[in-house]
């Protein structure tokens, strides 16, 4: 019972933020709209990754991104990008293989400089010589890109939290980390 009261009370908050949000000129599903510019862009990054974990202190950390224009909500103002990126660390006997999923809602100071942050979830695979486990993550973090028409430069620094399950002599794969991008705009 307190299951669907919680799912009742969801959903009426939900629709009365959507009416909200579509009120002040939030678009949502642009996506399915005439017109939607997903605008694609591409990217390696890499930087330093520092684990909550005995096993190391930190290390390169590596991977790559696509992003483009959110196809679920837009504001009226700015934008939301969504970020599916790809990062590979491996350094004192921990191994994370993390795939992740970042929205961010994204300010554009300049038509070439924009800066941004927002939530993401993702799965992270962590391997040590004595445990192996795959843990659900959420993260938050902020980021800043420089365009210069299809090439962009930017960084971001992002912290996740992770399942508390036991990965080799410690619990979870908690992170932070600094990543620099070097990308396409497609």
């Amino acid at each position: 019972m307190r299951t669907s009261i919680k799912g009742i009370l969801t959903a009426a908050a939900l629709t009365l933020a959507a009416g909200t949000a579509q009120a002040d000129g939030w678009t949502f599903l642009p996506g399915l709209k005439p017109g939607y510019q997903p605008e694609f862009s591409v990217a390696v990054t890499g930087g330093y990754l520092s684990p909550d974990s005995t096993l190391t202190d930190g290390a390169v950390a590596y991977g790559a991104e696509v992003s483009m224009n959110c196809a679920l909500i837009q504001p009226p103002s700015n934008r939301v990008r969504t970020t599916v990126s790809f990062l590979s660390f491996d350094d004192g006997g921990l191994k994370l293989t993390d795939i992740e999923l970042n929205p961010h809602y994204v300010v554009e100071l300049s038509d070439d400089f924009w800066i941004g942050g927002g939530p993401g979830v993702g799965i992270v695979k962590a391997d040590t010589s004595t445990n192996d486990a795959t843990l659900l993550a959420f993260q938050l973090g902020a980021s800043a890109h420089y365009r210069m028409d299809r090439l962009f430069i930017g960084g971001e620094a992002r912290y996740q939290f992770t399942q508390d399950k036991a990965v080799g002599p410690d619990n979870g794969a908690n992170n932070w980390r600094a990543l620099v991008k070097v990308g396409f705009n497609l």
